[in-house]
């Protein structure tokens, strides 16, 4: 058998005030008993084995214990040795193997026409022709000199200051100092 809820709402129209909301009408519940019929050959078919309803436990199986840590005995110095050994080794193969990781390209950024600003080709030209300048009348130790070399060295590509330095040795350079 089922039974079946149904809600009704009594359909009276009310008058509300317009500030105030309507209250809500009553519900009444009904309930009515249905009968299930069923056809025929379900009843003349044979009777339904009955099955036995088992109740899950509420509590969760417990977690297996985890296996107790294995107890070593205390190393020796000749193990601590070695593996302070293989620990060193293995640490050199891989510096070996990055060798050319471990050293960043240093590189001059090209000239950009957006930034002008930026592009330092005169100041390299200027900073390396005031070093020489400096070396001559100072020497190479002086502090100035040292700022112009710094200076020099961060802003020109290296291939520039290598054919300067070509040009220098065989005295074609075209700098003034």
């Amino acid at each position: 058998m089922f039974f079946f809820v149904k809600a009704r709402a009594d359909s009276e129209e009310q008058e509300t005030a317009p500030v105030e909301p309507a209250p809500a009408p009553p519900v009444e519940l009904v309930v009515e008993e249905v009968a299930v019929e069923l056809p025929a050959a379900v009843e003349e078919a044979a009777p339904a084995e009955e099955f036995e309803i088992v109740e899950s436990p509420q509590e969760p199986a417990p977690e297996p214990e985890p296996e107790p840590p294995k107890k070593m005995g205390k190393p020796t110095e000749s193990d601590i040795e070695a593996a302070k050994e293989e620990l060193v080794q293995d640490i050199l193969s891989k510096l070996e193997e990055m060798d050319g990781a471990i050293v960043p390209e240093v590189v001059t950024a090209p000239y950009d026409p957006r930034f002008p600003t930026t592009n330092q080709n005169r100041h390299c030209f200027i900073r390396y022709n005031e070093y020489y300048k400096c070396k001559f009348e100072r020497g190479e130790d002086d502090k100035r000199c040292l700022f112009y070399q710094r200076a020099y060295n961060s802003m020109c590509p290296p291939e520039w200051v290598e054919e300067w330095e070509e040009l220098r040795a065989q005295g074609l350079w075209y700098g003034k100092y």
